[in-house]
């Protein structure tokens, strides 16, 4: 019989349940003879284990499902109930695959599966105790852990051992870890490098010990900035009627204006200087009148020296657009010199209809090959001279990858002949655009 909290007495108290499922559960009564069940969902289990214990496997998780069990002899303390989740599942906060053991007296639980596992949604236990919840264990801090996996419902603690010059003394409450015996350390000496005075004095015991720096008179001045030493020359402090002749040497002031004319003088100057050093060097070429003239003068096309074909020895050549015959005077023109020619094309929205390409030939000409492509759609296209499919163009598909199609037959154009692209069919075309590559007979 389940027992049930009550918060104005603080006690357990027995609840009478009414032998139905409850919630749309099918009750089923089982006992130790059942054991290596696989349970089902929507199911209240009444286990009897007065007999024996009871093993089972919940089945594989589904949406809404929930499983209830209840102690139905009050037995389960002494004859448990063995929950296993379903291959790779698992109950609450335990691992995966493991099982739940129930060995509280009249206590009843409601599994409700949930996403990734069942959830103990219910648990009402005499005031003996309960199943409790499923406790995990971890290590916080980078450093060594000290924890190792749940094994069960047991925790494992690694030990610790005292090192050497390590000393453990266990309390009631503490355990003081203690460092015995020492080191000496390296053994660590001081140099100067260099070829000036140095600082480094010598070392005393564990001391390095550095000479001071200090100033002689008030005229070098010493001070500690952030992590540098500065030393600063005091000029106010130093008399110059100190200095023995010291103006003798200097030179006078027309003296050295005299140098500095000599040195800016260039006839005094040797050697050669390239025009990159020049700073204004490019700027006074540019602005330089003949350079300008030159400049201008080379950027003509218009012959101004009046040149003539005779002097370049070009006197027997026309000038005349010899590709084209109205500029022959007497002969035939050449057929291979005529251009090849082509007809282009763009239909910006293509229905199935006839276009005229070529209307009333001028000239016998040959078809060669249709070069054609839409923006987006397809189109079923071909090319007809009076009516007649041109051999190797018809009904070839347009699309958007542009295609080149040749003419192998049924390709000559006579004078008078029409030329005409019809549509057969579309699928939402848009902008068939190409060109009719021709040449002249």
């Amino acid at each position: 019989m389940p027992f049930q909290f009550n918060p104005f007495t603080g006690t357990f108290d027995k609840v009478i349940k009414d032998g139905g499922g409850g919630g749309g559960l099918t009750v089923t009564t089982i006992t130790n003879a059942d054991t290596g069940l696989n349970y089902l969902n929507d199911t209240h289990y009444l286990a009897d284990t007065s007999l024996g214990a009871i093993t089972g496997t919940l089945p594989a998780g589904t949406s809404g499902a929930k499983i209830r069990f209840s102690d139905a002899k009050e037995t389960w303390e002494t004859n448990n109930l063995t929950i296993t989740p379903a291959a790779g599942e698992k109950i609450d906060g335990y691992a995966i695959d493991e099982s739940i053991v129930l060995d509280v007296d009249a206590a009843w639980v409601m599994l409700t599966w949930s996403s990734d596992r069942w959830v103990v949604d219910t648990v009402l236990a005499s005031s003996g105790g309960s199943i409790g919840e499923a406790n995990t264990n971890s290590n916080a801090g980078a450093g060594e852990g000290l924890v190792l996996p749940k094994v069960g419902v047991d925790t494992p603690i690694k030990s610790l051992v005292a090192g050497t010059n390590i000393t453990l003394t266990p309390t009631a409450d503490t355990l003081e870890i203690s460092a015995s015996g020492g080191g000496a350390g390296e053994a660590n000496t001081a140099s100067n490098v260099g070829t000036g005075q140095g600082i480094w004095k010598q070392k005393t015991g564990v001391d390095l010990e550095f000479y001071s720096i200090k100033s002689a008179n008030n005229k070098i001045g010493i001070s500690l900035v952030s992590d540098d030493v500065t030393l600063t020359l005091n000029e106010a402090n130093i008399d110059l009627s100190n200095c023995n002749n010291t103006t003798s040497s200097f030179e006078s002031s027309s003296q050295l204006n005299s140098r500095d004319t000599a040195n800016r003088d260039r006839a005094n100057h040797t050697g050669t200087q390239t025009a990159s050093t020049i700073s204004d060097f490019d700027i006074e070429v540019a602005n330089n009148t003949d350079v300008a003239a030159n400049t201008t003068h080379r950027g003509r096309t218009d012959n101004p020296h009046a040149v003539t074909k005779t002097q370049v020895g070009l006197s027997n050549v026309q000038n005349v657009d010899t590709t084209n015959a109205s500029n022959i005077a007497s002969g035939e023109l050449d057929q291979a010199r005529l251009p090849d020619g082509q007809i282009p094309f763009q239909i910006e929205a293509p229905t199935v209809k006839d276009f005229y390409l070529l209307l009333d030939a001028f000239d016998a000409l040959t078809i060669n090959s249709l070069r054609v492509k839409t923006i987006s759609g397809t189109a079923t296209i071909s090319l007809r001279i009076n009516g007649v499919d041109v051999t190797g163009i018809s009904s070839v598909s347009a699309s958007t990858t542009e295609t080149t199609f040749t003419a192998t037959a049924n390709n000559t154009v006579s004078a008078g002949d029409d030329v005409i692209l019809e549509v057969e069919s579309v699928s939402s075309p848009q902008d068939l655009i190409g060109n009719v590559k021709l040449t002249f007979n």
